[in-house]
């Protein structure tokens, strides 16, 4: 099954997007080898608290999200279960909180707060 053709208007801002997105990998990858070089689990641990943030398990954990942090800014608490922390997941930020004891919260946004 074909696909419709693009413009080039489309081709243009998929091909900038692209862009952005590889800009902002390799300004994410090079904080988070710039922490790993110079903090300790334990400065880690303590920019998780500082900025209200749930910890995570093992060192790669506390390197991504502190380096999310400190690349994109801190992120508020997840809006519907009031209590998660919103963790990126491939194409946006996936909240890890529940809604109850059974259920999970679905929240997933793109561009959070």
């Amino acid at each position: 099954m074909k696909s419709e053709p693009r413009d080039k208007d489309e081709l243009k801002q998929e091909n900038e997007l692209e862009e952005l997105i590889a800009k902002q990998t390799k300004q994410l990858f090079k904080v988070r080898d710039a922490i790993n070089k110079a903090a300790s689990k334990n400065d880690l641990q303590n920019i998780l608290f500082a900025n209200n943030s749930g910890m995570v398990v093992g060192q790669d954990g506390l390197l991504d999200r502190c380096a999310d942090f400190m690349t994109f800014g801190a992120l508020e608490k997840c809006k519907k279960c009031k209590n998660g922390d919103l963790i990126f997941a491939k194409h946006g930020y996936k909240c890890n909180g529940n809604l109850d004891e059974w259920t999970a919260c679905d929240v997933f946004e793109e561009k959070p707060k």
